[in-house]
């Protein structure tokens, strides 16, 4: 408590000198930010969990102090307006149940769109009745009841849906344009959705159809072709190939037979995954002939197009050069081909015992990723969304992109605008955005430099063998899989990682590591509120 007093003395004794509306304004974000995320402890226990890792606060007085610092800083850098428009942002969309960028809805309100699967995305259909959006939404007919409870504007239910998607992408467009000449489930005074202003997806899987059905309607939306080969990574490869560019030795499984001729093409040791793949299931590293025949095999005989419809495209498989060093989350949203907002959202450490929130890269890093996201959605030819890129920045051969996905991230920053808002580099409506870009409109965000706070995860626990679980278990699977595991804040992405570093230098035996419980929580959030 001393030290945490000291330091507070100290900083407020530099800090002051800044002007009293600054500090007045820190003091009133700190409020506001512990009542908030408190109030989100007690009543969503989903805030306990990052990434399904369940989260603890190591010396929460020092998280305390640190959380303050970061404030300072954030301000300071700022200014006093652009930290009450995003206090205000946070105030709409947390408390008064308002869309975050109240413009947005100038743009967006009163339209019509027709959201592709994603029946348990609840955020989205929020964000919707927010900006006055019209949602249909097309999924399976098993999620008739969950439609009817998030309030879905109308819901048009297919059996099998994701097999009739990939399959027969005619069906469904068949079944969306029979459902304009229906009342929705909460109309009032008749009919009068009428006709889509535009189409989106959440889910990966569904972004060929979507692209077919605009293409089929004239609405906005990236060509088919370009969809099509986004959903496949061997396609991606041959494109990236194709447009001059650098990428890692790789080979096409077709068959069994063609593991010699892949092995040999790529060397090991290699990482196979399929072409058409999910969640990260039926992936793994191989050292040798052996290993790869048996992975192959196993592989193979687990996959089931009922559990996981995208295979009814095939069960092909692509062997790659093993990448290594710290692996990125790019966020991207692109209209009319060109990348209109990016977002460098968490960064793995190479060992994969840590996880950032935003990223520790220097400008140049960024420079090189983004350059060589950038080219690969022109090689692709993707030209409207939002798009989820995963990348590798290995020490060897560069910034490399390790697969696109064709929809908004699932991960943790997006679930709510709150995290966003205070860990985000950006300050971006997600979900706001998406309907935007399906309307060809602009996206709803601001620039800022970094966000208010940076935060490192850091497993107790960590695994070298994270992949070998059962293919079937995602998304339980990988890292999230590994238990509990400590949070620390920082002023800076650096100084977060520090403090986990020292932390985990410490004789970590003397302290007593259990999972955070809302007691913990709510104390450190009363310092930062007192603070």
């Amino acid at each position: 408590a001393r030290r945490l007093t000291g330091a507070l003395g100290r900083m407020g004794a530099k800090r002051l000198r800044c002007g009293v509306f600054q500090v007045v304004s820190v003091a009133l974000a700190s409020t506001f930010l512990a009542a908030a995320a408190a109030f989100l402890l007690m009543v969503n226990s989903s805030v306990l969990s990052i990434h399904s890792c369940h989260i603890y606060v190591p010396h929460k007085l020092a998280a305390a102090q640190a959380v303050w610092e970061s404030l300072l800083a954030y301000v300071n850098r700022r200014g006093l307006g652009a930290m009450g428009d995003e206090i205000t942002a946070l105030v709409r969309e947390g408390v008064l149940d308002m869309a975050p960028f109240p413009q947005l809805r100038g743009e967006v309100g009163g339209k019509h769109l027709l959201m592709v699967g994603g029946a348990r995305t609840p955020v989205a259909f929020k964000r919707a009745k927010q900006l006055g959006v019209k949602l249909t939404l097309v999924d399976d007919a098993s999620m008739a009841e969950y439609a009817a409870g998030i309030r879905a504007d109308r819901f048009v239910g297919i059996e099998g849906f994701g097999q009739v998607g990939v399959r027969s992408p005619d069906t469904v467009l068949s079944a969306v344009m029979e459902a304009t000449t229906k009342c929705g489930a909460h109309e009032e005074g008749g009919c009068h959705l009428g006709g889509y202003d535009g189409v989106f997806t959440l889910v990966e899987d569904h972004g060929p159809l979507v692209s077919f059905i605009a293409e089929k309607l004239q609405l906005v939306g990236s060509p088919l072709r370009a969809s099509r080969v986004a959903r496949n990574k061997y396609e991606v490869r041959q494109a990236m190939r194709r447009a001059g560019m650098e990428v890692p030795r790789f080979a096409l499984i077709e068959s069994a037979e063609g593991l010699a001729a892949a092995a040999e093409e790529v060397r090991f040791p290699a990482f196979i995954k399929p072409v058409f793949g999910v969640q990260a299931t039926f992936a793994a590293k191989v050292k040798d002939m052996e290993e790869l025949e048996a992975t192959y095999a196993r592989f193979q005989q687990q996959i089931d197009v009922l559990h996981h419809p995208i295979y009814h495209h095939g069960k092909e498989m692509i062997l790659e050069q093993l990448l290594s060093g710290p692996e990125i989350q790019l966020e991207m949203m692109i209209s009319g081909g060109e990348v209109v907002y990016h977002c460098f959202s968490s960064q793995y450490s190479p060992s994969r015992d840590s996880l950032m929130f935003p990223t520790v890269l220097s400008p140049s890093d960024k420079e090189g990723l983004l350059d060589v996201s950038a080219r690969m959605l022109a090689a692709v030819g993707l030209t409207h969304g939002v798009v989820h890129l995963e990348l590798f920045l290995d020490p060897l051969l560069g910034p490399q992109v390790i697969e696109v996905n064709n929809r908004l991230s699932r991960g943790f920053l997006p679930q709510r605008f709150l995290h966003q808002a205070i860990f985000g580099e950006q300050h971006a409506d997600y979900y706001g955005s998406v309907f935007a870009l399906a309307l060809g409109k602009a996206p709803a965000f601001v620039q800022r430099a970094g966000p208010p706070l940076h935060m490192a995860l850091f497993l107790d626990r960590p695994s070298t063998e994270w992949w070998r679980t059962d293919p079937k278990d995602a998304p339980n699977r990988g890292w999230e899989a590994e238990g509990p595991c400590g949070v620390f804040f920082g002023a800076s992405p650096q100084r977060a990682r520090e403090r986990g570093e020292e932390f985990q230098g410490e004789a970590i035996a003397r302290y007593r590591r259990s999972l955070v419980d809302q007691h913990d929580a709510v104390l450190l959030l009363a310092v930062l509120g007192l603070a």
